[in-house]
């Protein structure tokens, strides 16, 4: 089951008045690997250009833009995004797994997943570094993404109010 968000307040931001769900919905919507940051688009072509690994650990802080750069995989058609695995349903060859354990565990589940459902390759979207032998990419969000953020905010009438931030969703809220 996907994710439940309580909305308890509005917020002014930029120029017009929203609230969390209608922030995220405007990103989502124009999510494209225009939009990617130079460290999200690095990590992207990595996926890409992989012709070895069946198993591909993306991993790094809350906020560094692991699942933005899962919605552009999917709605680019190059693989299929589920919040939670227990989602996942056959007829997928390459799928995006967020918010995954980097237990050794969490990871062995997956192949067994992979078996089940016949899933070719998995990205695997984690705030730590898979605890086994396995390819892993780091994201990280760098004070040289900030300017493409802003721009890509502006767009949809939001200016970040923490330009500080190194965790995405702080620039907003």
């Amino acid at each position: 089951m996907g994710q439940t968000y309580q909305i308890k307040q509005k917020t002014t931001i930029g120029r017009y008045t929203m609230n969390f769900i209608s922030v995220h919905n405007d990103i989502k919507k124009n999510a494209s690997y225009d939009w990617l940051t130079e460290s999200q688009k690095f990590v992207f072509d990595k996926i890409i250009d992989n012709k070895v690994y069946n198993f591909i650990n993306v991993y790094g802080n809350s906020g560094t833009g692991k699942t933005f750069l899962g919605w552009v995989l999917q709605k680019n058609g190059h693989a299929s995004y589920f919040v939670d695995k227990d989602e996942i349903t056959d007829n997928c060859n390459i799928v995006v797994i967020d918010n995954g354990s980097n237990s050794r565990e969490g990871y062995r589940e997956i192949l067994r997943i992979m078996e089940l459902n016949k899933i070719k390759i998995c990205i695997y979207l984690t705030k730590n570094k898979v605890d086994d032998k396995v390819f892993s990419l780091k994201l990280d969000f760098k004070n040289s993404d900030v300017d493409k953020i802003e721009k890509n905010l502006d767009s949809i009438g939001v200016s970040p109010k923490n330009i500080q931030s190194n965790n995405l969703w702080k620039l907003i809220f």
